[in-house]
């Protein structure tokens, strides 16, 4: 007799764990803005932390937790007068992840807490066993480890995400609006006097409201923008000279030295880098 057989879709698989680090930051930690290719949960124990994500800006308590989702910038620091217990783990993987991991703040409840605590566990005495050196890792228990947290996040992606903000004022509202400038206008050489311009305001309000929310000038992080914009262009087949003639540079050389000193490669060995 022949059987049937029934394959079960999985969404996404993790495939790698990058870190699983426990901090108890103090009242002035701050971390600088950045992006990674990774997916990156932040989960607050304890206290206070503001988190910028992209044009976003939240608050997290105790018991709640955020995702970062490759590609997107983000920076952390202590907030409340509090010395907030942070959990940052950070993994690779194939398939897609439900987008809704990506809206706002999760707010766990006691045992989904108690749940991903101890998957965190598991996951970073792991990794110290491997960076140790001294001790056979417990492979099994990460790979189980990692098979309950996959099943976690697809149960925590069927309740959405709070979108609980902390930046309401003002100049969150502008930040939110030159954010949405420079996205918008990515393939244009824009100066911050233009940027001030299009927007009626000084340039040195401009940079108060990007020191503010991401830590960095706001010029530094358009570049940010300028090279993604690029390397999607050069991933998609596009020759260098074609596009520096998209992103409004006056030459292919240009594009390349302004690559090169923002990445410290250039074009052509990223794209050969990315085919390797």
């Amino acid at each position: 007799m022949k059987h049937k057989s029934y394959e079960i879709p999985t969404p996404f698989r993790i495939t790698a764990l990058f870190s699983a680090l426990d901090y108890r930051w103090d009242q002035n930690f701050i971390f600088k803005g950045e992006d990674h290719d990774f997916w990156e949960i932040v989960t607050v124990l304890t206290g206070e932390v503001e988190v910028v994500e992209n044009d976003q800006s939240y608050l997290l308590h105790g018991g709640e937790m955020i995702l970062h989702a490759p590609g997107e910038f983000h920076r952390i620091k202590s907030a409340g007068g509090t010395s907030p217990h942070v959990l940052v783990c950070s993994f690779a993987h194939t398939g897609a992840l439900p987008s809704s991991l990506k809206q706002g703040i999760f707010a766990l409840e006691d045992a989904a807490l108690t749940e991903y605590q101890e998957l965190f566990a598991v996951f970073h005495e792991y990794v110290y066993q491997w960076d140790a050196g001294d001790a056979a890792p417990n492979v099994h228990a990460a790979i189980t480890a990692r098979h309950r947290l996959e099943a976690f996040l697809i149960s925590l992606s069927l309740n959405k995400g709070s979108e609980k903000s902390i930046a309401k004022g003002a100049g969150a509202e502008e930040y939110r609006r030159l954010i949405h400038t420079m996205t918008e206008h990515v393939r244009e050489p824009l100066t911050l006097e233009r940027i001030s311009a299009m927007h009626h305001i000084s340039p040195s309000y401009v940079k108060k409201l990007f020191y503010t929310y991401t830590g960095e000038g706001p010029m530094s992080y358009f570049a940010s923008l300028r090279i993604k914009e690029i390397q999607t262009l050069l991933l998609q087949g596009y020759s260098i000279s074609k596009t520096s003639t998209l992103m409004g540079f006056s030459s292919a050389s240009y594009l390349s030295t302004f690559f090169k000193v923002k990445t410290g490669i250039s074009p052509s060995k990223y794209i050969r880098l990315y085919k390797k």
